[in-house]
């Protein structure tokens, strides 16, 4: 009788272990079926995203446009197989770590091993900074690697920097980490990955959608035509035959002439390069004052003003709040812009219990919007890292589209 229990024991036991197995192989497979779902939800939402792009004009980007208004995180699309919520950010709402220069890194409370450590990072020179790093610090880490010498592809890759982790990146930068000037904004509260990009790039046009002149070649005539005050642009010619082209914004606005009631009309109209698409410029209609207010020489209370405001459809308009003269028109000529053509998209997708979030660099090529680069975040929970509400608003049933 003994041995026959025993041996019914070890069948129950087997069977069990079979089935344990058998649940535990199912559940993998829901799991992966799931989480592809969940994927292809969110690749759902990069073309919705893609088409609501589709509006943009980007000569003058504002955060009142449709494309601002689609999603937002607060909606949640219902597709076959799952849904997914979407939010469309201004890449040049951000500072891009590819073109940020030493004085505005001093206004982002970091040390300077972590200044010198990006610029060193991204830049072709062998000799490092004197708290930088290149091969020689790379090489001699535990799991050693190169320095890139070439521009960031990600914000995330400021991990593999010198001086650079994940408190840095992540956290909100409060008073008790601050190393260097504090402001007024609320700075403390925003985590520097929520302030940096690798991608802002905007088009070298004026707010009508017109290609801006540039004052280098363009002739008085041409820059009269487009509203610049004849005397203003006979000085500007004048200025380029006897000192040589204009280098800066700035400069073109030292032009004998030019004050703060013209001094709109040719940020809005002229340029000094030939380039067609700008890298670096920040949006004054998109930008947090976080970031306003790391531009150097700004100051918190004219960042303050224009974040508020807003919603700017001329250069003229921001030259009409209170606070702002020519010499800091002269500070945003060169470092801002009124327009865009990069975007980051968010999405999460959602399938039963998996979910899957991918954030997309989408760029305007030749008139039509594609996806540069996709990635997906180092974390979890995504949605509430980008401060999308706990839950969602509106349901959106696309499933009848598809």
């Amino acid at each position: 009788m003994v041995p026959a229990l025993a041996l019914l024991s070890a069948i129950v036991a087997v069977l069990a272990s079979i089935a344990a197995m058998q649940r535990a192989s199912v559940e993998a497979a829901t799991n992966r079926v799931q989480t592809e779902r969940a994927r292809m939800a969110a690749e759902s939402g990069l073309e919705r995203a893609l088409a609501a792009l589709e509006s943009v004009q980007m000569g003058l980007v504002r955060s009142d446009d449709e494309w601002a208004a689609f999603g937002r995180g607060e909606e949640n699309y219902l597709v076959d197989g799952g849904s997914f919520r979407v939010e469309i950010v201004d890449a040049c709402s951000r500072i891009d770590v590819n073109t940020v220069d030493q004085a505005q890194l001093e206004n982002l409370n970091l040390t300077s091993e972590q200044i010198d450590s990006l610029l060193d990072w991204r830049e072709p020179e062998l000799v490092p900074r004197p708290e930088g790093g290149k091969d020689e610090f790379y090489n001699n880490l535990s799991e050693p690697y190169n320095t890139k010498l070439k521009a960031f592809d990600s914000v995330d890759e400021l991990l593999l920097v010198k001086g650079w982790d994940g408190p840095t990146l992540y956290e909100p930068l409060g008073a008790s980490q601050a190393t260097g000037p504090v402001f007024g904004s609320g700075l403390e509260e925003v985590p520097l990955s929520e302030m940096l990009t690798t991608d802002a790039f905007c088009r070298n046009l004026a707010p009508d959608g017109e290609a801006k002149l540039n004052a280098n070649t363009a002739d008085a005539n041409q820059m009269i035509q487009r509203g610049v005050p004849t005397q203003v642009a006979q000085a500007i010619v004048q200025r380029r035959t006897q000192q040589g082209t204009f280098a800066s914004m700035s400069q073109l606005l030292a032009v004998p002439g030019v004050n703060l009631s013209n001094a709109g009309t040719i940020l809005d109209v002229l340029t000094v390069t030939g380039d067609a698409e700008i890298r670096g410029k920040i949006n004054l209609n998109t930008a947090g004052q976080a970031v306003l207010e790391t531009i150097p020489d700004l100051g918190s209370d004219v960042a303050q003003s224009i974040a508020n405001q807003g919603g700017f459809s001329s250069y003229s308009e921001v030259a009409s709040i209170s606070g702002v003269d020519l010499r800091v028109l002269g500070i945003l000529a060169d470092r801002t812009t009124l327009g865009s053509s990069s975007f980051l998209v968010r999405v999460v997708g959602t399938a039963g219990r998996a979910s899957v979030a991918l954030e997309a660099v989408v760029r305007n090529r030749a008139g039509r919007w594609v996806v540069e680069k996709v990635s997906q975040p180092p974390f979890g929970d995504m949605a509430a890292r980008w401060g999308w509400v706990e839950e969602t608003s509106n349901e959106v049933d696309l499933r009848s589209e598809q």
